[in-house]
């Protein structure tokens, strides 16, 4: 790496904009050719309080999902403004994930110069579960975003001196709350910046403000809603103590983001790796960069840094001891820092080799991105092939797994009719023996998918399926894109690698590459669990 100040200083020149207007049409292009659409589990939930206020509706609920306002007001604004859809209803996460970009390289350009700023956007644009996350219905991209202005106004406000870009920071940061209150513990990460600088400034009081304006904001929100103004805490203290404390459920590991950041390309390419390489580098060059470079790489290392170590290490139980929960969607919440450290490596790096870098970057990417669309939508086509089949037999009453009557739900708030949906039952564990009749000719249809079955812990199993039951088809899977082909090409890639390789590789591919079969069962009406002297679970 050349440390010179000519290229880790600031830059100089004058802002071209249209390089980086083409990586944020090129990001925007991206996205929507790899458009994930409904799941069908949290975004069903999202969707519905976004509708409600879309029409004006103000009502409370004990879900913490269905309370995150930082996602359903901006989002109920689009659907009453550009009408209902699905793509309207993820609009807002596709709009947060363009603007982080656009953060991030107007973070770049003042500190570290138009090329690292080009570079590092051009990474976000196109690391995997960015790309991934911004067709979601879910509250991931517009937290990652809002936290990542968070720190950008932050540093920007120790820079300038600034104590308007310290309150805004302060927003920001109650908007990262309002979107996901979960993560008001990355905030902590600021409580570490005096142990960083060894000093206490004035100016920080204007990020308290900042950030107590929009905390009181949602409270006076929660008073009108729910009578109560603390509603979404004891909402979500209360789910966490339940279940994340005293059942003991999620994962916790300390090690956690550093395996699936660092050294699992799963979901980062090889960004992660690379700006691994890229910390060490700046820590072996640390003594030959200018005082104002080391005081850009200090803000930068410590966003990282501090966000790794509040979300790995702290502990929201002693007894038992259990650290702050991790996601693997919590991942976006450290790739704008990690694509800032990787460009500013591959920025330093001599032509013959940053450039076959980069592509290697991009050839990884590329598909990687593909793949996670294509895992997206494998896992629900099956859920999709049976709401065809309930709407081509109007008078069909089916049971289903949760996925299934979920996915059909989804489809009735996109159409507004809930015809087809009002059809559909979850066949859990404590269903009665005598299944629902039809209310007029149609028949009794079990969908056996055993693509979703067990993703909800009440869905029922199927197993064995009763005797007296008539196997009417299999289902062929629906929305799978145009990664099909690629799924099938990185099949065929991995083939050729050596042995070991190989079988590791393709036994990941296949569990992603095609769903598990969906068949439809025409049930007895009279005795649809086909019961002589046994009883159901006998």
């Amino acid at each position: 790496m050349n440390a010179t100040a000519e290229t880790m200083s600031r830059s100089n020149t004058s802002t071209l904009y249209g390089p980086i207007l083409i990586v944020i049409a090129l990001t925007v292009a991206w996205r929507t050719i790899l458009f994930n659409g409904p799941l069908g589990s949290d975004d069903l939930v999202y969707f519905g309080r976004a509708l409600d206020i879309a029409t004006g509706q103000w009502t409370s609920a004990d879900y913490n999902g269905a309370l995150r306002y930082g996602f359903n007001i901006p989002a109920g604004f689009l659907l009453w403004a550009l009408g209902n859809g699905e793509f309207q209803i993820n609009l807002w996460p596709l709009i947060c994930s363009v603007l982080e970009v656009a953060a991030v390289w107007f973070y770049c350009k003042g500190r570290f110069g138009e090329k690292t700023a080009l570079l590092a956007a051009t990474l976000l644009a196109l690391t995997p579960l960015h790309v991934a996350a911004a067709t979601r219905v879910h509250t991931d991209p517009i937290a990652s975003f809002f936290l990542t202005l968070s720190f950008i106004l932050f540093l920007e406000s120790e820079s300038r001196k600034s104590r308007t870009w310290a309150f805004a920071a302060g927003l920001a940061m109650g908007m990262v709350f309002w979107t996901k209150e979960l993560l008001g513990l990355a905030l902590f990460s600021f409580v570490l910046w005096p142990l960083v600088v060894f000093r206490i400034e004035r100016r920080w009081i204007h990020v308290v403000a900042g950030g107590l304006l929009m905390l009181f904001a949602h409270f006076a929100l929660m008073q009108i809603i729910s009578g109560d103004p603390l509603h979404l805490f004891k909402t979500v203290f209360g789910q966490i103590s339940r279940s994340f404390i005293a059942e003991g459920t999620g994962e916790d590991s300390p090690l956690y983001y550093f395996k699936y950041l660092l050294f699992d390309i799963r979901h980062t390419a090889l960004i992660g790796p690379l700006a691994l390489i890229g910390i060490l580098t700046i820590a072996a060059r640390w003594h030959t960069l200018s005082i104002q470079t080391k005081l850009d790489l200090r803000g930068l290392l410590f966003w990282l840094l501090s966000l790794m170590a509040i979300l790995s290490l702290f502990p929201v139980s002693l007894s038992p001891l259990r650290f702050a929960m991790k996601q693997s969607n919590y991942l976006t919440l450290f790739l704008a820092p990690l694509c800032i450290l990787s460009a500013i490596f591959l920025a330093h790096l001599k032509p013959r080799t940053s450039w076959p870098l980069l592509a290697l970057i991009a050839a990884t990417a590329v598909p990687l991105a593909v793949l996670q669309q294509h895992s997206y939508r494998v896992f629900v086509s099956n859920s999709k092939a049976a709401l065809s089949f309930a709407k081509k037999n109007p008078n069909d009453l089916i049971f289903a797994s949760r996925n299934n009557v979920n996915i059909a739900l989804f489809d009735s708030r996109v159409s507004g009719n809930q015809e087809t949906s009002s059809r559909f039952n979850h066949l859990t564990t404590a269903e009665p023996e005598n299944l629902t009749r039809p209310d007029n000719k149609g028949r009794l249809i079990v969908v056996e998918d055993r693509e979703t079955l067990g993703w909800n812990k009440i869905d029922h199993l199927l197993q064995p399926i009763p005797p007296c039951w008539t196997l009417l088809e299999v289902l062929t899977p629906e929305g799978l894109p145009s990664s099909m082909i690629a799924s099938r090409t990185a099949m065929e890639f991995a083939t050729k690698l050596p042995a070991s390789l190989s079988e590791r590789i393709t036994s990941q591919l296949a569990r992603v590459s095609h769903p598990q079969p969906a068949r439809l069962w025409q049930v007895p009406i009279e005795n649809p669990w086909c019961v002589t002297s046994t009883s159901l679970y006998g």
